[in-house]
């Protein structure tokens, strides 16, 4: 009797112990999702010196031509003061004077691909470590110019780059904040915002957004 009792025990822990390999084996198991790792923080500080001159030019007595139309945009040689630092010279398209132009911290001299149009940038300076950025385009079909403050219209904002896109201009901009140095005397300007790209429309002379850059693009806007 108890032979059959244990040979009945071992077969009912036999089925038990399949039953429950069954079981275990159909029951999904929990899996630890692997997860991208986190985005750059919005927040994150940026601080980076930059170059807010680029290669200016005293543009006193000098001309440029355009090699597809002959059309010459000049610079007069006598120069006017109007209480600035630098003064201004008249600005000619072909013989015809189309207003004033600060005489140096001029940069980005380019004909937009079209012919219709030349344009230029501007630093003017506040004082010892402020400045503003303009640029001026001339309309050469109706020799009339006309100057475009910064997408912000503030003071150290920099004008970066600018490209034709028919009638309109897209800007390339962002905020520095200067900062000094003792030892040595040193002023150094540095990146404090996101740059962003903007459309300026030509005719309507108004400003869109079309998107803050990524941090690690690079501006191809540059005439």
């Amino acid at each position: 009797m108890s032979k059959k009792f244990f040979s009945l025990l071992i077969v009912i822990l036999a089925c038990l112990a399949v039953a429950t390999y069954l079981f275990a084996s159909r029951t999904p198991q929990s899996v630890t999702p692997i997860l991208p790792p986190p985005a750059p923080s919005s927040t994150a500080q940026i601080r980076i010196p930059v170059d807010i001159f680029g290669n200016p030019v005293n543009v006193t007595g000098k001309s440029f031509t355009n090699t597809s139309t002959g059309a010459t945009v000049s610079f007069g040689k006598e120069v006017q003061d109007n209480g600035s630092a630098f003064g201004y010279v008249n600005v000619s398209v072909g013989k015809k004077e189309v207003g004033p132009a600060q005489t140096d911290l001029q940069t980005l001299f380019s004909f937009s691909p079209d012919n219709k149009y030349f344009g230029f940038r501007t630093q003017r300076t506040y004082g010892a470590s402020s400045f503003g950025h303009s640029l001026t385009v001339i309309n050469l079909v109706l020799d009339m110019m006309m100057e475009i403050n910064s997408p912000h219209k503030e003071s150290n904002e920099v004008i970066e780059s600018y490209s034709w896109h028919g009638d309109a201009l897209d800007i390339v901009s962002y905020r520095v904040t200067p900062e000094y140095t003792e030892q040595p005397a040193k002023l150094t300007y540095y990146r404090t915002s996101s740059k962003e790209l903007w459309r300026y429309d030509l005719t309507t002379k108004q400003y869109t957004l079309l998107e803050t850059l990524p941090e690690n693009s690079t501006s191809s806007t540059s005439p």
